[in-house]
């Protein structure tokens, strides 16, 4: 994550893409998601707040199937930021709530 310390979002997508990869590769869930959840925070930081939904989204079914349910709520708060951002409160209450009840 040093790349998005620097504001290189790009590099820091770039190398987390290649991550993906190779977990994808060798069919590591827990590395997908992972590695998906770091790619949504990097684009969060870039303002890309659309990519971060996509790529939060997709770590949290992954998540949810490996039944890790603390990952769960981190990313159910992570959406909501999200989409508290991006004025969609009703949204953002969903999401909130969800990481609450796993609280």
């Amino acid at each position: 994550m040093i790349y998005k310390k620097w504001g290189k979002y790009e590099e820091a997508i770039e190398i987390h893409l290649k991550t993906l990869k190779i977990a994808e590769d060798i069919k590591d869930s827990a590395f997908i998601a992972i590695s998906l959840s770091s790619i949504g925070s990097i684009y969060y930081y870039w303002e890309n707040n659309e990519k971060a939904i996509e790529y939060f989204t997709k770590a949290i079914y992954i998540h949810e199937e490996l039944g890790n349910t603390l990952k769960v709520a981190a990313l159910g708060n992570n959406i909501g930021s999200v989409y508290s951002e991006l004025k969609e409160y009703e949204l953002a209450i969903k999401f909130y709530t969800r990481a609450l009840d796993v609280y």
